[in-house]
């Protein structure tokens, strides 16, 4: 356990000023809760801000691991590499919206909106797989 409390203490200043340790762990709890929360309703009533919101607490609980992870590797490396892949899906999630978003407000130019269409069709698709692929790594 001393051991990893200096693990801990040399990874005190990478944090911000007037931010502790106890912090750290507080806002690891915080986070991870409020993603559970925010991940039930995600998939209850699926939307893309819900989803993009979701993406920034997985990115903000995968921070707060990586901060812990200092003093206990072997017990957050796994959930340090699961955020990281699930935000990584869920941005390939938000990337295919934001496709969407663009094609819809004509952005496409040139583009015929048949093709138009057929993009923003496979790019659903797309998104609903990258959502249940991100479930599963829950």
């Amino acid at each position: 356990m001393t051991e990893a409390l200096d693990k801990v203490r040399r990874a005190m200043p990478a944090l911000p000023k007037g931010c502790g340790i106890d912090d750290v762990l507080v806002s690891l709890g915080q986070s991870y809760k409020r993603g559970r929360r925010l991940l039930r309703r995600a998939y209850a009533d699926p939307g893309e801000e819900t989803f993009h919101d979701l993406r920034k607490l997985v990115q903000l609980h995968w921070r707060h691991c990586q901060i812990v992870s200092r003093a206990w590797p072997e017990e957050l490396e796994l959930r340090v590499a699961a955020a990281r892949e699930i935000s990584a899906i869920l941005g390939e999630e938000n990337d295919l919206a934001d496709l969407c978003a663009w094609l819809r407000t004509g952005h496409g130019g040139d583009l015929p909106s048949a093709a138009a269409e057929q993009i923003m069709t496979a790019a659903h698709r797309l998104r609903l797989e990258a959502r249940e692929i991100g479930r599963a790594h829950v």
